[in-house]
């Protein structure tokens, strides 16, 4: 597990908020919808 650098742990990072910003605007035009 050492070879596990904190860029690594960054870039997992900033994926993750892409993507948990990316379902909150594909849920937001679901409710806007109804």
């Amino acid at each position: 597990m050492s070879n596990i650098t904190p860029e690594h742990l960054a870039r997992r990072a900033v994926v993750y908020v892409h993507q948990s910003t990316a379902d909150q605007v594909i849920n937001n035009r679901e409710s806007e919808r109804r």
